[in-house]
């Protein structure tokens, strides 16, 4: 899976153009892909997208017995019912369908997010208002340091 992280805004075209960072491209042709996945974030208003692989991890977590209630596989399959993949070209240039742009109200510019595993895409002034709202008064965000890394099984820890 690709792991993307940073912040780009990028232009949007009339048409929906818009490139993919430099670094999320690199990330997704590391594993072989040149597309990803692009899904509606309807409660941010925004979108959320990943790469091939992690959809398709998704898709067969679906299949575990017990994995999921009814009403969590119910959600899950709406979602995956919603998301569309979408190819890009060389340079990073790709279409984000107009029901995309419409749902996250992106017009001119999208600022891209990297959270892990996934990406999203915001119109910027929202994202700018959705960054405030975790930071706070203060602007802090807190460091790399704060974040728990698990260890993984029999390596043991101090």
């Amino acid at each position: 899976m690709a792991t993307f992280f940073g912040t780009a805004t990028n232009k949007v075209d009339g048409k929906g153009r818009v490139s993919l960072p430099a670094r999320f491209r690199s990330e997704i042709e590391r594993l072989g892909g040149r597309s990803v996945i692009i899904g509606p974030a309807q409660q941010l208003g925004a979108l959320d997208g990943c790469d091939v692989e992690r959809m398709n991890a998704m898709v067969r977590a679906l299949d575990v017995p017990g994995q999921y209630t009814p009403e969590q596989k119910a959600r899950a399959r709406l979602l995956l019912a919603r998301c569309e993949e979408i190819s890009y070209e060389e340079t990073g240039r790709m279409v984000l369908p107009k029901h995309f742009l419409k749902l996250a109200e992106i017009d001119g510019e999208a600022t891209f997010v990297g959270i892990g595993s996934t990406f999203q895409i915001w119109r910027p002034e929202r994202y700018l208002a959705y960054e405030a709202s975790i930071v706070g008064d203060n602007g802090e965000s807190g460091s790399l340091a704060d974040l728990p890394v698990p260890v993984p099984p029999g390596e043991g820890g101090l």
